[in-house]
């Protein structure tokens, strides 16, 4: 959609410290956005997980979010059932951080300790300091 058309909105993808701009139709679903975004990121549609005011449904319209025009939206990427070639960086046991067992994932500058899925805590707190929340 083009800026400005009635309709839709644009929205800010934040991911590993880049800003994304894109605009979607409010008539379109959330896999739509993650489309686009994947284009934008090289992240795959199955590996994002795009959190607004908790995590955004795949078949959810955007009509159906909180969405508005220029919300910021995080990307995060989430680990690939098979480490090699899913990270650029490195895997390695967490020693020392709380002896949890948790899996130390380096994606670039960004580095994610993994448990289960509630590791996405540490990440929503850098995304929330990002963006002065």
């Amino acid at each position: 959609p083009a800026e400005g058309e009635e309709g839709s909105i644009g929205v800010l993808v934040v991911h590993k410290g880049a800003v994304h701009k894109l605009r979607v139709r409010t008539s379109e679903t959330i896999m739509v956005l993650k489309q686009r975004t994947a284009l934008l990121t090289g992240v795959s549609v199955e590996r994002q997980k795009l959190i607004f005011k908790g995590v955004l449904d795949d078949a959810q319209l955007v009509s159906g979010t909180a969405l508005t025009d220029n919300s910021k939206v995080m990307m995060l990427p989430r680990p690939a059932s098979s480490i090699s070639g899913a990270f650029s960086g490195v895997a390695g046991s967490d020693k020392g951080h709380g002896g949890d067992g948790a899996t130390r994932y380096a994606d670039g500058d960004a580095v994610c300790w993994w448990s289960d899925d509630s590791g996405i805590v540490a990440r929503v707190k850098v995304f929330a300091e990002q963006v002065g929340a």
